[in-house]
This record gives C-alpha cells, sequence and structure tokens, in this order.
C-alpha cells in the first residue's frame, strides 16, 4: 500500500516531473516544486492546496482522488497540508492521527490531534490494529501515561503488528524532549 499521501505532477494528464508527499509542505519553493503543479493524485485524506507559500493566499480542498488543476489552479500551487473534521480545518503544528480498529484501516476509528495519556477515555484503550499519521511524528505506548513499550511513527500507515496490535493505551505528539 503506497506511504504516500498527495502526489503532485507538472503536467495536466498526471505526467512529467512528480513530487510525492505524506505530510504538510508550507513552502513547495524550497522543494523546488513552486506553481508547478498541474494535476494531482490524493490517495488518502483530504488535502488544503493553496497559492501562497505558508498556506497563505486562495486556498482550496480535494479529497481522494485525480485531480487536475486546470484554471486559476494550474501552476498555482505553493503549499500544501492535510485538513481534518467536517469542517476541513488544518491540523495543529503537531500533527494528526487515526487510530483504526482492524488491520485494514477500517472499523472503528479514532481522531487525534493532541496527547492522550489514556485511550480508554475515548474507548480505543487496546483496540488500534493500525494506524494512521497524518503529519508530525507521534509516540504511540502500551501503558497509560506513555509507559510501557513504546514506538514512535512518522506520517504514512502502519499496521500493529504482534507486539502492538491490540495493546495501544496512550499517544502524544513527539517534540525534542518527548523522545526516550
Amino acid at each position: 500500500m503506497p506511504t504516500d499521501a498527495v502526489i503532485l505532477y507538472e503536467h495536466a494528464n498526471f505526467d512529467g516531473r512528480t513530487l510525492a508527499l505524506s505530510s504538510s509542505a508550507p513552502r513547495l519553493g524550497e522543494l523546488n516544486y513552486n506553481d508547478i503543479a498541474s494535476s494531482v493524485i490524493v490517495q488518502r485524506g483530504r488535502w488544503q492546496f493553496c497559492e501562497h507559500h505558508d498556506f497563505g493566499g486562495e486556498c482550496m480542498v480535494l479529497g481522494v482522488g485525480r485531480h487536475v488543476l486546470s484554471g486559476h489552479w494550474n501552476d498555482r500551487t505553493s503549499s500544501i497540508r492535510p485538513v481534518f473534521g467536517n469542517d476541513d480545518r488544518p491540523l495543529p503544528t503537531t500533527g494528526g492521527l487515526v487510530l483504526h480498529e482492524n488491520t485494514d484501516y477500517s472499523g472503528r476509528q479514532s481522531m487525534h490531534v493532541e496527547a492522550m495519556p489514556n485511550l480508554k477515555a475515548v474507548g480505543m484503550n487496546d483496540k488500534a490494529s493500525s494506524v494512521e499519521v497524518l503529519d508530525g511524528q507521534w509516540q504511540l505506548c502500551t501503558d497509560a501515561d506513555y509507559g510501557g513499550r513504546c514506538v514512535i511513527v512518522k506520517p504514512g500507515r502502519y499496521q500493529m503488528g504482534p507486539a502492538l496490535n491490540d495493546k495501544i493505551s496512550s499517544l502524544r505528539p513527539v517534540s525534542a524532549n518527548t523522545a526516550r
């Protein structure tokens, strides 16, 4: 299963130079891809595309699918980021993730954009079999209050495997002083 959430294409026919992303890109110019995209494939999630760097100017949101960026949007994208919720809110700077009950990213799910010292509070303690990290780095731990076995995950999709399947009890965004 692909780990890249978004693939930008230089030409409208999904051809030419590409840029694959799995997390926010506030300055596509730093990736040598400013104002170049003419088509895009969104493989997972919903993404906000903005005409200026740092998510400024006019923005639009695209969901899963193949999209030709025609008219005003052709060669105008300077920044992109994942969004969440019914109102397509940008993720906080710490990012966000979705826990899924089943290994195929289905079943009950729980979206998180902040630390959760005990997943029992949202009914997901020891229930996650897969996780989709939308942005940021996150620490997942087998015990409440960030104890037990912990792993750090980056943007992408992960199946928990035997060591963590149905064993995650707490999670938090990773900062310089979070990781053990």
